[in-house]
């Protein structure tokens, strides 16, 4: 994904499921995830801008079936706010569906933001017209 700057960013992502039962060793926990990375994508080290790790995540989903579908982008009911993530709208599983989703809530509050422009500017060129 290109950037202002023109550089070329990319989001990678692991993740590791554990049983609720089954106690949790961060440190042992983040060490086999990075060493999964240096298998798939090595050099990944070298190129990170930013890197989180956050053990204690609590995962669910809603798998959408034949007859159900997940809220969409304006599914919140009150002008100017979006909903985004990987539970939301009809494109995509996981990190593909939060991002379609950011990308249309983004979309709609830029338009949201131009028109909000263009109504205030109205009246002001009028003023100086």
């Amino acid at each position: 994904m290109g950037t202002r700057d023109g550089a070329l960013r990319q989001a990678f992502h692991l993740m590791k499921y554990l049983s609720p039962d089954e106690p949790i060793d961060a440190a042992g926990a983040e060490r086999e995830l990075e060493d999964v990375a240096d298998r798939v994508q090595p050099g990944w080290r070298e190129l990170t801008v930013a890197k989180r790790f956050l053990p204690n995540l609590v995962s669910s989903n809603a798998i959408v079936t034949a007859g159900t579908r997940r809220p969409p982008v304006g599914a919140a009911g009150v002008e100017g706010v979006y909903l985004a993530g990987d539970w939301v709208g009809d494109e995509g599983m996981l990190a593909e569906a939060a991002i379609a989703s950011a990308r249309v809530a983004a979309d709609r509050a830029a338009s949201d933001l131009a028109r909000a422009h263009t109504e205030l500017d109205a009246p002001m060129a009028r003023a100086v017209s």
